[in-house]
C-alpha cells in the first residue's frame, strides 16, 4: 500500500522567499515530498506588497504542492480575494485553505484546517453581523466558523460506516488541555514522554480548537502559536476513531532559537489505511484524551 511523503512547517511570518529556499533544500536532501502544509502565520502582520506581488506574479518557486492557513496575523485581503476567485489557488503550487474547511488532496490526504485565533469579543458574532466580517479580516475565527468545521465531518446517518476522523488538522493555536498527562493504558496518570515547554501564555491555547480536535479526530494535529517545538505522547480519540492522535507544535521557520520548525513523515491516507495500520498508532505510550470538550460542541 503506497504512502504519501508529507512535510509540515511552522510560521513563515511572511518570509516566503526564504521559506521557498529552505523547503527546496529539504526537498532535495530528504525528498522528494508529495505535499507541504504550512501551519501558523504564513504572512506577517504587514507583509510587504512586493512579496505579495511576487506571489501573485508567480515569481516565487514553491517546489512542492503547498497548502497554508492563516494565524493571528490574518491573511491579506488581496490573497483572500484571489483564493475565492481561483478556488484557493494563489500561484503555481500554492493554495490557501481558507478560514476553515475539510478537503481531500490529490494524494487522498484528508485535511482539516482552522485559520485565525480566538477573541472573546467577537467569537459569538453571527454570520450576518458586521463583527463576523471584521473577525475574518483580522485573523479571528467565530463560533459559526468552528461549528461549520465540526459539522463537515459528522456522519451523514447512523448507517454511515466510513472511517472516522481526518488525516491532518492544521490550526494556529494549541488545543486547550493538550499539556495534561491523561491516563495511560494502565488507567493511572502517566508522565508525558516529553514535557511541554514551560510558562506558555494562555493565548497559546484555545478551547474552540480543542472542541474541533475532539470532533475531527485527526491522526496528526499541527499548531504553531507558541513558536516552540513539542511533540505530545499520542492520545486516544473519544469519537469512535480507531487511531490515536499525535499533536505536534512547530517553531517558526528558520528561527534563531533553534526550535525545530519542520516535521516530515510518511502517511498512508485514512481512505486507504487498513485497520491494522490505524490500530498500530495506539501503543504503550498512548494516553487517554486530555481534551475537555464544551457541551455545545460535543459530537452528536
Amino acid at each position: 500500500m503506497s504512502s504519501v511523503k508529507v512535510l509540515v512547517v511552522g510560521s513563515a511570518d511572511g518570509d516566503l522567499r526564504n521559506l521557498c529556499s529552505k523547503v527546496g533544500s529539504i526537498n532535495s536532501k530528504h525528498g522528494p515530498f508529495d505535499i507541504l502544509f504550512c501551519t501558523g502565520n504564513f504572512f506577517a502582520k504587514e507583509t510587504p506588497m512586493e512579496t505579495i506581488d511576487d506571489l501573485l506574479e508567480n515569481k516565487l518557486d514553491f517546489p512542492i504542492t503547498t497548502y497554508f492557513i492563516g494565524g493571528d496575523n490574518g491573511v491579506p485581503g488581496i490573497i483572500e480575494r484571489t483564493a475565492l476567485r481561483k478556488n484557493g489557488e494563489i500561484c503555481n503550487n500554492l493554495f490557501y485553505l481558507g478560514t476553515h474547511g475539510v478537503m481531500t488532496t490529490a494524494q487522498s490526504v484528508k485535511i482539516a484546517s482552522l485559520s485565525g485565533t480566538y477573541d472573546s469579543t467577537i467569537y459569538e458574532a453571527d454570520t450576518e453581523d458586521e463583527e463576523f466580517d471584521k473577525a475574518l479580516l483580522c485573523g479571528r475565527y467565530t463560533k459559526p466558523t468552528v461549528e461549520a468545521l465540526i459539522q463537515a465531518v459528522q456522519p451523514a446517518s447512523i448507517m454511515d460506516t466510513s472511517k472516522r476522523g481526518v488525516d491532518i488538522l492544521l490550526s494556529h493555536e494549541w488545543p486547550a488541555g493538550i499539556t495534561k498527562p491523561g491516563k495511560g493504558n494502565s488507567t493511572t496518570t502517566t508522565s508525558l514522554s516529553t514535557a511541554p515547554p514551560a510558562n506558555l501564555p494562555a493565548s497559546t491555547f484555545s478551547q474552540p480548537v480543542a472542541n474541533a480536535a475532539g470532533a475531527l479526530q485527526p491522526r496528526y494535529h499541527f499548531a504553531a502559536s507558541s513558536g516552540q517545538f513539542w511533540e505530545r505522547s499520542p492520545y486516544k480519540n473519544m469519537g469512535g476513531a480507531e487511531h490515536a492522535t499525535r499533536f505536534i507544535a512547530l517553531g517558526n521557520v528558520c528561527n534563531k532559537n533553534k526550535q525545530r520548525w519542520f516535521y516530515a513523515f510518511n502517511l498512508v491516507p485514512l481512505a486507504n489505511a487498513t485497520d491494522d495500520i490505524l490500530k498500530s498508532s495506539v501503543s504503550a505510550t498512548t494516553t487517554e484524551s486530555p481534551l475537555t470538550i464544551t457541551a455545545e460542541l460535543k459530537r452528536q
